[in-house]
């Protein structure tokens, strides 16, 4: 069943709690809707309008939001697991600690999103635009970020242990001490990236990837793939830990 807007409003302004779970919203606007704390799992909201509302630590398991406007909303605290975020737009979305274990958001907007503490294990984030996105120890663990653009994203302390970066924009990112171990950074772009005491070890695949102007100062490169690696101008202490026989002067990379 589908709702006009006249009968969204009644339904919103109706007796509360609300109870909408199974009810298929698809297209409705609900901007700036108080949903907070309520149980929406296997929902549809595709291409529904959520822009400004509050979803604070709603159940939205499974739910349908391919397309769907998020912008402004704040969805902290909520559980999106292996929901459907194809295509969203999440524009400075408020999502510090919401839980999106297997969600997909394939090609998703999330720019100036607050991923803070979010749990991102297995998330599908296939060519989504993170730019400039808060990803304060969030944990993206295994999960799909093929081609996603991270451009001056706040990875600090991040576990992107086993994850899928390669073709990444992380140009100017922060990823200070985050977990790479294992990461798949082939043909990333990392130029000018905070990489201090970073963890690339575990084989993480850096092949083909430009370092440019980044810095690896304490990082742990141990057992890491650097072939055809690009480290023109990148910048190492004697704490950086090299690949066996590896030599970071001969490659172009700058002791400090």
């Amino acid at each position: 069943m589908q709702f006009t807007d006249d009968q969204l409003y009644r339904l919103l302004k109706g007796p509360q709690p609300l109870r909408l779970n199974g009810i298929d919203l698809s297209g409705g606007n609900l901007s700036k809707a108080y949903l907070a704390k309520i149980n929406v799992s296997e929902n549809v909201f595709s291409g529904a309008d959520l822009s400004g509302a509050d979803l604070t630590q709603t159940n939205l398991n499974m739910a349908n939001l391919s397309k769907a406007d998020l912008s402004a909303a704040d969805l902290s605290g909520a559980d999106l697991t292996e929901a459907n975020l194809n295509m969203a737009k999440m524009l400075k979305t408020n999502l510090h600690g919401t839980n999106l274990f297997k969600a997909d958001l394939n090609t998703t907007t999330l720019r100036e999103a607050d991923l803070s503490k979010a749990n991102l294990i297995n998330a599908n984030l296939n060519m989504a635009n993170l730019r400039e996105t808060d990803l304060n120890m969030a944990n993206l663990r295994e999960a799909n970020l093929f081609k996603a653009n991270l451009f001056k994203s706040n990875l600090n302390m991040a576990n992107l242990s086993g994850a899928n970066l390669s073709g990444a924009n992380l140009s100017g990112s922060n990823l200070k001490m985050a977990n790479l171990s294992g990461a798949n950074l082939s043909e990333a772009n990392l130029t000018e990236a905070d990489l201090r005491k970073a963890d690339l070890g575990g084989r993480a695949n850096l092949s083909g990837a430009d370092l440019s102007g980044a810095d690896l100062s304490g990082a742990y490169l141990i057992n890491a793939d650097l072939s055809g690696t690009k480290l023109t101008g990148t910048y190492y202490h004697e704490k950086t830990r090299w690949p066996s026989g590896f030599d970071p002067v001969a490659a172009g990379a700058i002791l400090v």
